[in-house]
Formats: structure tokens, C-alpha cells, sequence
């Protein structure tokens, strides 16, 4: 799979790496239509179906890679995660049961994406009667956060000045006079 996406490639590689070989992963948008053809065998589709939506107030976050900061929202997101064919409902479960492992909070919090899994949805048969035959299907949803940035590269302050008033519980307001403080 190539994607550029960071959120996308690590929840790919996360699901590939606890299902295994025996199911084929794609996600959802890649596929033509929903009358189109489907993978052969047991497929797993994966899609973002909302988000990111702004929490709360950016934050300053250290660039690892280049030390600069970064200017960041924290986005919430909404992955649904859907199985067909024989043993749908029971890799979706594995994979639910592995979403509260401590091992895979700390390979999200630790990935380039910085994911974190807030709530992880019960499975729902979404099972359907197709031209060709009944199709098992189950679905979960899962929400989870992860950092967007708003401007990156915020350099460290170089050059600060002041100028105003200065409030001292002893000597009441005084005036201070302008100076300015330089990097070396």
C-alpha cells in the first residue's frame, strides 16, 4: 500500500501486522463502487469516515526531526473498520481485544502520527443479501486523536523587548524603562 498519509499508513501497517496474511486489507475509497468487484476471499475495508474535528486550544509541540516547534490541533477522527466473509466477527474482535493492549498504545503514541485510540466500538453485523448469495459482514467503529499541524517551524525566541509598567507589592506601579534582551 502507498500512502502518504501518516494516519492512514500506520492504522494499515497496525491491522496487517495482527491479522495476518490471510485476510486482505484495503481501504474503502480505493475500491470502485460498492456494486464493483470485491477482493477475493476475507477482506477487511478500512475509511475515515470523520475528521478531523479541532479539540480544544493548539499547543506547541517540539519537532523531533528539525528541533523547531510546531503549532498543533489536536484532531479526533472516526475509523470504521469492516470484515467480510467467514470469520468476519471474530478478526474484528481480535482486533478489538488488541486496541487495549498497552503494547499497542505505546506503537501509536510513539508512531509518526502519534495516534491515540479513545474509544473502540462494539461490532455490529452489517451482514447483506447480495445477486450472488448471502455476504457476512461485521463493522466497528473506532475514534481516535492525533496532532495536525498548524504551522511548523516556530523558531525559539531571539529578541524580546519591554516597555510598560511594573506592578512591585512594596513600591506600588513604577515605570520601566525600554530595554531589550538579545540571543548571544
Amino acid at each position: 500500500m502507498e500512502d502518504s498519509d501518516p494516519i492512514r499508513t500506520e492504522w494499515f501497517n497496525w491491522i496487517k501486522s495482527v491479522v495476518g496474511t490471510g485476510w486482505t486489507l484495503v481501504w474503502a475509497d480505493s475500491l470502485s463502487d460498492s456494486d464493483g468487484p470485491r477482493p477475493t476471499g476475507p477482506y477487511i475495508t478500512l475509511k475515515i469516515i470523520a475528521g478531523p474535528q479541532p479539540t480544544g486550544q493548539s499547543e506547541l509541540r517540539k519537532n523531533a526531526t528539525t528541533g523547531r516547534f510546531d503549532l498543533c490541533n489536536i484532531g479526533v477522527y472516526t475509523l470504521s473498520i469492516q470484515s467480510f466473509r467467514a470469520g468476519a466477527w471474530a478478526v474484528l474482535r481480535d482486533l478489538q481485544n488488541k486496541m487495549h493492549s498497552p503494547l499497542t498504545t505505546e506503537t501509536f503514541r510513539t508512531g509518526v502520527a502519534n495516534i491515540a485510540i479513545e474509544e473502540r466500538g462494539g461490532i455490529t453485523d452489517v451482514s447483506a443479501l447480495l445477486e450472488a448469495g448471502y455476504e457476512r459482514r461485521y463493522a466497528m467503529d473506532v475514534i481516535f486523536t492525533a496532532p495536525e499541524n498548524v504551522d511548523s517551524g516556530i523558531g525559539p525566541i531571539e529578541k524580546v523587548t519591554i516597555k510598560g509598567k511594573l506592578k512591585d507589592a512594596r513600591t506600588g506601579t513604577r515605570d520601566v524603562p525600554e530595554f531589550t534582551v538579545e540571543k548571544p
